[in-house]
């Protein structure tokens, strides 16, 4: 946690679209108290973007991965857990992994409880995820596609352990 007021001019050069794409769902979620957030996180570290997720309170649905690497002393993923459990609620937050990790990284808008839109790709929700590595970040805008993000999500949320034996889990999507 640090104010990152000096380091805008750099993050937006390092993160380019897809620090953009991040923050503007995001903030879409903000503006709009009719939407709720269903969130998928590995590495958790990007100070702008987990102060955005306290703010929505409970509005907010979290797994986040709790595998070996994010229990480390020092671990920045231990401080955002506890702030989105304070400030979601801890009945909000799931933490946990399947056989290794729990490697997800998508960000759910949900509009009165149906799934809208889905943020995703290969870029963790970290400094190192968003400035520092090659990745991307998709966005699906497709209800239907979002469904079946959220059908993951529901099915980890609560059954982490079971997600292996759901349909969800079990075949192909086009």
């Amino acid at each position: 946690d640090f104010d990152t007021t000096a380091y805008q001019d750099q993050y937006k050069w390092l993160g380019g679209d897809a620090r953009w794409l991040v923050l503007d769902v995001l903030a879409e979620c903000l503006n709009d108290p009719c939407i709720t957030v269903d969130l998928f996180a590995y590495d958790l570290d990007e100070p702008d973007f987990i102060r955005g997720l306290q703010k929505l309170g409970n509005r907010l649905r979290a797994v986040l991965d709790n595998s070996h690497l994010h229990k480390q002393p020092g671990s920045l993923e231990i401080l955002a857990a506890e702030r989105l459990i304070q400030s979601a609620g801890e009945q909000n937050v799931v933490q946990g992994h399947f056989k290794r990790f729990a490697h997800n990284k998508a960000l759910i808008q949900k509009k009165d409880g149906k799934a809208i839109k889905v943020l995703t790709g290969s870029a963790n929700f970290s400094l190192r995820g968003l400035y520092v590595q090659a990745n991307n970040i998709i966005i699906f805008d497709h209800p239907e596609i979002a469904s079946k993000y959220e059908e993951a999500f529901n099915t980890t949320f609560t059954d982490m352990q079971g997600f292996k034996h759901a349909s969800i889990a079990s075949q192909w999507f086009d």
